[in-house]
Formats: C-alpha cells, sequence, structure tokens
C-alpha cells in the first residue's frame, strides 16, 4: 500500500512574529534550538511519512536550503534504523506560492505534483504548527483503516470565537462555522488545522469563490462538504494532555520558549 504524503504550507510571511521574521520565513523561527519545521517534519517521519511537500513564498531560498543542507544532512542519523536511505527513503518537493492568495491556493499548486507520482490522498499541516506526535499516529492510523476521503483534527478548547468552531457527533462532523459569535451553539473543540484529503478537494476547491481580499480559503469546501453533504467528514479528537501550539505570534513564541516540557511529546 502506498504511504500517505504530506503537504506543508509554508509560504507566510509571519508578520505577527516581527522582528523574528525580518530576515527570516516563520518556519525556521528558533525554540530550543531547533526550527519550528524541524518539529513538525520530525513529528511525520515518525509516524512514517516519507513523501514532502512543502509549499514555500516568503523567503522561500532559506526554506529549501535548510531543508536540503541542514535537515536532510542529519535526519537519517538521528532517526538511525527507523529510515532506510536506499529502501525507504525521504523525498523533498518544493512548491512556490509566488501570488499568495490563501491557504486554498496554495494547497492547490500540490495537486499536478501529487497526480503525477501517483497519490490519491495526502495529510496537510502548517510549518508552524507544533501538536504531539501522537495526533499524526491517531489521524494516519484511522485512514489507514477505513480510508475515507476527508479528516480533520479537533483540538479542545474553551473559547471556540478564536477559531473554527467543530460540532459533531462521535467521529462524524456535523458542522464548522469560522469565528462563531456568542449566539452560535457551544462546542469544546476548534479547528487544529491538520487533515487528510482526498483529490477530491482540488476539484471543490477551484469551485470555491475568493474573498474580498482575493484569497481562496481551504476551509470553505470543507463547510460546503459538510452543510451539503456530499461526503462525511471524520473527526480525529485530540486529548487533553496533547499538545496544540500554532506559533503565529510573539505571545505564543515566548510561551514555548518558556516551557520544555512539551519538547517529549514531539
Amino acid at each position: 500500500m502506498q504511504k500517505l504524503p504530506a503537504v506543508i504550507l509554508a509560504a507566510g510571511q509571519g508578520k505577527r512574529l516581527r522582528p523574528y521574521t525580518d530576515k527570516i520565513p516563520k518556519v525556521l523561527v528558533s525554540i530550543h534550538g531547533k526550527p519550528l519545521l524541524d518539529y513538525v517534519l520530525s513529528g511525520l517521519i515518525q509516524v512514517g511519512i516519507r513523501n514532502f511537500f512543502i509549499v514555500t513564498g516568503y523567503k522561500a531560498t532559506l526554506v529549501e536550503k535548510w531543508v536540503q543542507d541542514d535537515f536532510l544532512s542529519t535526519a537519517y542519523v538521528i532517526f538511525g534504523k527507523k529510515i532506510n536511505p536506499i529502501t525507504d527513503p525521504l523525498t523533498f518537493h518544493f512548491i512556490r506560492q509566488k501570488e499568495i492568495n490563501g491557504t486554498g491556493g496554495a494547497t492547490l499548486l500540490v495537486e499536478k505534483y501529487l497526480t503525477d507520482l501517483g497519490f490519491s490522498s495526502f495529510l496537510l499541516t502548517y510549518g508552524d504548527l507544533l501538536v504531539s506526535k501522537s495526533v499524526f499516529y491517531r489521524l494516519c492510523r484511522t485512514y489507514q483503516q477505513d480510508h475515507n476521503p476527508f479528516y480533520l483534527v479537533g483540538n479542545p478548547t474553551e473559547d471556540p470565537s478564536a477559531g473554527a468552531a467543530i460540532y459533531y457527533e462521535g467521529d462524524k462532523i456535523l458542522n464548522f462555522i469560522e469565528k462563531p459569535n456568542s449566539k452560535a451553539p457551544k462546542t469544546d473543540l476548534n479547528n487544529s488545522g491538520i487533515y487528510i484529503f482526498d483529490q477530491i478537494i482540488f476539484d471543490l476547491l477551484k469551485e470555491s469563490k475568493p474573498t474580498i481580499r482575493g484569497e481562496i480559503e481551504l476551509t470553505e469546501p470543507i463547510i460546503r462538504i459538510i452543510k451539503e453533504k456530499y461526503f462525511t467528514v471524520k473527526l480525529i479528537k485530540m486529548h487533553e494532555n496533547e499538545l496544540w501550539c500554532d506559533v503565529g505570534t510573539i505571545e505564543s513564541l515566548d510561551k514555548m520558549k518558556k516551557n520544555v516540557y512539551w519538547l517529549s511529546q514531539l
């Protein structure tokens, strides 16, 4: 059975992380001696992913150079017998997002590469999103068991208004509301930003209308799938003790720098 590839969105400039991102892209901002992207790649490698498609944009050359010159030069040593460079090598494909037109626009760029290599489904996450490797493990294991076309990881929250609220029953997502207001029904889950998609997502993204900012949002077709019941979107629910951190602000970066407890979960 063909292994699942990972698409990592890493094109963002990271304006809320200035001055750290004045000279480097946000995925290369370092915490405890490692760039954010290192933690993301390492977690995915540990659950068996070997093929990576990284969408770059802001200071793209630095990301590509770091992966090829720094990460790959040590990965086979660090992961030892878990990776065979001959029979089970790590492969990286870099796709540049020249026009910053949203997360959906970034995702559309990988369609040709995945199709040409025969991948029918893919995991998608972000290069500045830190999560426990156990989350990736459960997501991939569930996919291998039932091969549903769409999966979405939900992270526990006391205030879903800050993100995209997930309404669910068991492992089935019933509704999905971006930044719900105070009158919206209560829920205990937000969208984590981690998915598994069938290639059908590309057709749905092409049908999506750009926002007033000219961006194609990745979540728009997901909401449409749920509301119009095209397919079942299955939920992978994170546990309370699992790590989830979107390192997109100075505050979140400082929080992770002040603690080391989370390192054992990666």
